[in-house]
């Protein structure tokens, strides 16, 4: 940091703080159940979601901690881990940052969850194996405001990071509502819901496999089907191929194995060859057109379908449709067909299904002119499945640096700047699967919340009346290099929220929606945009 704000001073960490380690009673010390004269031994998993209680004799020479104290993981995967609101001796994993009373605990919280202390912290080469000590720390920065701005900048981050938590937990909403969405358009699929209206007006079809048709399978009879439509055993829909080779012999080939394939979605993950995975033991060889299935933990849907040629595990099935091939595909991905082959599963160590058990699956196959419309739009439904997979995706990137966006910006003394409250997220997806109507949609979009007074409640205050600074070369240039000005001026008649900003293409200078509030500022600051709007509404164009 350049400048601190006023008041504000620079430290190094150890001379503010004091670093307690832990202590580590034997086992046979341990007891699982409260008893009088014993403390409850606090450990890394308890402050996690399946804590395990431990109790320990209180000989008075433990080291203890309160609920308000602060401890920060010490080893492993958990360096760095910031625990408080427990009571108890804490073991040698766990170190307390003991602080003097002129150091407000939200304010240290924060601070210890933040960059500014975690990078240099996974620096420490010796931190993961042995642990760090006290004058590891001592190099570590520590930036103190007044005791009273502690108080108020821990307030606003408790008000500002709840927000990006309840928008971290509809997130995570999202990929169970995609997998309901898929297997809806698939149980639609495969059932003839989807094709409904299409058959009113092509009821000529014929079912090319008819003589084939299975009315039960496992002693049970199969569900009913529309007209024209019929279960096949899937040794009449494929064929399962096997063609074991060498892998020596082609190593330049393509490699599948299960872990290259997603669960439910057909999705193949990464391509490698069989040299780059180091094959060894003979494998089957697949070729263009046909559909690789993981005969390995049925349950776990890794199939898909294949345009190039190479060799896949022992432990999935080359299969070539007698079907339509995306038609196939679909029922495979299915939860009635993975119901199937998951009954069938043998072995309880390493469940598999077997051949001879796959070939006797039933499969619902519809006349095959139905198949290709069926593969048309199953095709086009889970396209927008995926458009709003790779949204949530980049939302969630976004939202993973938006808490230490905030932090950086809470310590460097900008957290009360107009332009750096948040981000707030919000987030809508919905699916539904009929025959007349099929949809997904999303909707993605970030605001900017703003300080600035609202004019309403201040006669004639807007942002955008800021009067602009004298024009000096180093404006200027800033004037001249900006990015997000350059883009407002390439229309100045549209507005753009921070959202549309940060998503343009045309940008490719920032890394966190954090810069742009800083040029932003300086934009409205020089007079050279206005401000459209307040809060959640707020938009900008250039003057």
């Amino acid at each position: 940091m350049s400048q601190l704000p006023p008041g504000w001073e620079l430290k190094k960490f150890t001379d503010v703080f004091d670093i307690n380690g832990g202590t580590q009673p034997p086992k046979s010390e341990f007891i699982s159940e409260p008893k009088e004269g014993y403390i409850r031994l606090l450990q890394i998993r308890d402050f996690g979601a399946k804590p395990v209680p431990t109790y320990i004799p209180d000989n008075g020479k433990r080291r203890t901690c309160t609920e308000d104290d602060i401890l920060i993981g010490r080893y492993g995967a958990s360096v760095g881990r910031i625990c408080t609101g427990m009571s108890g001796a804490y073991n040698v994993a766990l170190a307390k940052v003991a602080k003097p009373d002129y150091i407000d605990t939200g304010y240290l919280k924060y601070f210890l969850k933040s960059d500014v202390f975690q990078r240099p912290l996974s620096m420490l080469s010796r931190s993961a194996q042995n642990g760090f000590n006290k004058k590891d720390l001592s190099t570590f920065d520590f930036y103190q405001p007044p005791l009273e701005d502690q108080k108020r900048i821990a307030d606003k981050l408790d008000s500002v990071l709840a927000k990006v938590e309840g928008a971290q937990a509809r997130l995570d909403k999202i990929p169970t509502i995609l997998k309901r969405f898929r297997q809806s358009v698939l149980a639609a699929a495969t059932s003839g819901e989807l094709t409904k209206d299409w058959r009113e007006e092509n009821s000529d079809s014929v079912n090319t496999l008819a003589e084939f048709f299975i009315a039960e399978y496992d002693g049970k009879d199969l569900a009913e089907l529309p007209q024209g439509w019929g279960y096949v055993s899937f040794k009449d829909a494929a064929d399962i191929k096997s063609n074991l080779t060498d892998p020596k012999l082609t190593p330049d080939a393509i490699h599948l194995a299960p872990n290259h394939i997603e669960a439910n979605t057909g999705k193949i993950l990464e391509l490698v060859t069989v040299e780059q995975d180091g094959v060894k033991s003979n494998k089957h060889q697949f070729y263009a057109g046909q559909i690789i299935y993981s005969k390995i933990r049925p349950y776990l849907n890794k199939v898909c379908a294949v345009d190039f040629e190479g060799l896949c595990s022992a432990d999935m099935y080359p299969i070539e449709a007698k079907v339509n091939r995306e038609y196939l595909l679909n029922v495979m991905l299915s939860d009635e067909f993975v119901n199937y082959t998951s009954q069938q599963q043998g072995r309880v160590v390493l469940p598999k299904i077997n051949q001879k058990a796959l070939n006797k699956i039933p499969v619902p196959v519809p006349p095959e002119a139905e198949q290709l419309e069926i593969s048309r739009l199953t095709s086009e439904l889970l396209a927008k499945a995926e458009v709003v997979e790779k949204q949530y995706n980049a939302a969630k990137a976004r939202l993973n640096k938006l808490n230490q966006s905030i932090l950086a910006r809470a310590f460097k003394g900008d957290l009360f700047l107009p332009l750096s409250e948040s981000t707030a997220i919000k987030f809508r997806i919905a699916g539904s699967t009929n025959s007349s109507e099929n949809t997904a949609s999303f909707e993605l979009k970030t605001d900017l919340i703003s300080d600035v007074p609202d004019s309403s409640t201040v006669d004639n205050t807007k942002i955008d009346q800021v009067s602009a600074a004298p024009a000096n070369d180093e404006d200027l240039e800033f004037e001249k290099n900006s990015e997000v000005l350059k883009l407002l001026r390439t229309n100045k008649k549209r507005s753009r929220s921070v959202q549309e900003i940060f998503d343009t293409n045309e940008l490719n200078t920032f890394e966190t929606i954090d810069n742009i509030f800083i040029e932003l500022k300086k934009l409205l600051k020089l007079n050279l945009i206005e401000q459209l709007g307040n809060g959640i509404n707020t938009k900008f164009k250039a003057k």
